[in-house]
Order: C-alpha cells, then sequence, then structure tokens
C-alpha cells in the first residue's frame, strides 16, 4: 500500500489517526464528563463542549499563521502534539471534586482542554500542509492522489474505532470496582450528596434502587456515592 510513496506518510498518517482517536473519544465523553465529575447541569455543560470545540477550528487559524510565518512546519507540528499530550495528561489526572476543590478543578480541566484544542491547531492543519510537500518532490509528484486517499483512511479508522473503545474501557473499568453503568447515576450523587437529609423520599428511593443495580451491596449510601463518582470519573 506504501510503495512509491515517500517514507513520511506513514507517521504523518498515523500521527494523525492518533488525533482523531483521541479527538472523537473526547466528542464522545466530555458532556458525560463533566457533568459527572463536577456535577454540573446539561446546558453548563454542553456550553463548555462548545466552547472547546469551537476553540479547534479557531485555532487552527493560529496554527497555520504561526507555521507561515516560521516556516517550521514540523516544529509546529511537533509542538502542537507536545501541548495536546500535556493537555491530555492535566485532564486524566484523577482527583475527585468536592465542594472544596470544586471551582480551581473545573479552571484546570478549563486549562487543559484550552491546551488540547490549541495543541490541535497547531498540529492539525499544518499536517495536511505537510504531507502535500511530500509530493512536491517529482519522484513522488504522481502519487498524490493516492497518498491523501491513504492518509485520510487512517483519519476514517482513528475516528471509526474510537466510540467503540471508550464504551468498553468504561465498562471494564467499572467491572474491575465490582460496579456497573448506569448514565443517570452520577447526577443523582451529586444531588444527594449536595442534599443529603434534604433529598425527598422519591428521588430517595430512585437513587438506592440505582445504587444497587450498579454495584452497592449494602452500608453507607453516601460512601459508595463518593466511592463511584471517583471510580467512575478515574476511569
Amino acid at each position: 500500500m506504501f510503495k512509491n510513496h515517500p517514507k513520511g506518510l506513514i507517521p504523518a498518517a498515523l500521527s494523525n489517526m492518533g488525533e482523531r482517536f483521541g479527538y472523537y473519544i473526547m466528542n464522545a465523553v466530555l458532556v458525560l464528563f463533566l457533568c459527572s465529575k463536577f456535577g454540573l447541569n446539561e446546558e453548563t455543560s454542553t456550553l463548555i463542549y462548545s466552547f472547546f470545540y469551537a476553540g479547534i477550528y479557531v485555532l487552527s487559524l493560529v496554527g497555520g499563521y504561526i507555521a507561515d510565518k516560521t516556516m517550521n512546519y514540523k516544529g509546529t507540528i511537533i509542538s502542537g502534539l507536545l501541548v495536546m499530550t500535556f493537555g491530555y495528561i492535566i485532564l486524566s489526572i484523577p482527583v475527585l471534586a468536592t465542594e472544596g476543590n470544586t471551582s480551581w478543578l473545573l479552571t484546570v480541566t478549563c486549562v487543559a482542554l484550552f491546551l488540547i484544542a490549541f495543541g490541535n491547531g497547531l498540529f492539525k492543519g499544518n499536517l495536511q500542509a505537510i504531507v502535500g510537500q511530500l509530493y512536491d518532490n517529482p519522484k513522488y509528484s504522481s502519487q498524490r492522489d493516492s497518498g491523501f486517499q491513504i492518509f485520510y483512511v487512517f483519519i476514517n479508522i482513528g475516528g471509526v474505532l474510537a466510540p467503540f473503545v471508550a464504551p468498553l474501557l468504561r465498562s471494564w473499568w467499572l467491572n474491575a470496582n465490582s460496579m456497573s453503568y448506569n448514565a443517570s447515576f452520577p447526577a443523582m450523587c451529586h444531588e444527594y450528596l449536595s442534599l443529603t437529609d434534604s433529598m425527598n423520599e422519591e428521588n430517595m428511593n430512585n437513587l438506592y434502587a440505582l445504587a444497587t443495580q450498579v454495584g452497592h451491596q449494602g452500608g453507607d449510601i453516601a460512601e459508595f456515592c463518593t466511592k463511584y463518582l471517583d471510580v467512575f470519573n478515574t476511569g
């Protein structure tokens, strides 16, 4: 498949496949993550989500401008990968959100999202430019169209795999901690922990019923809710 193509096509295709894999996993879980970790309502989580994805496209203009000004496309791409990686690392640090740390932890999370968006802006558009430059060599110029086809096949592979991998990892992690997944349970945990004795009887009954379904085997329900949120968001 790569015969008669420049050697740089393989790392470029794999890099973009990895970036798309991360992008579409974020696309699938970001709102759920913000709601479950911080107890945010869907409107607030969706607003953060919207700014994040708008930033990815707007910052691509900044990335292109930097690369054009410096004429260092490779350096800009590598910088983008490093910035993105740093953002993902910050986002993955498993700190349990509590009333005492939610403000600064949410701020750090938004900074991490900005780093991912900025790194993406430095990386994505410039990588396509690099692939095009590989085929400026007369030796490979006749293979330009097939080269971009291969490049975009790898992008699609990364995008297709991500939505399947995310729920598999989530289920595996919860099962490893003797728990199971329920989309509405994290919100109920936050509601209970914030209201405690003020929660009405109907919601308490729903909480206990769901808790039993996801792994609660008796004992302090508040302790289980805290543990579930910690395990779920760490995953």
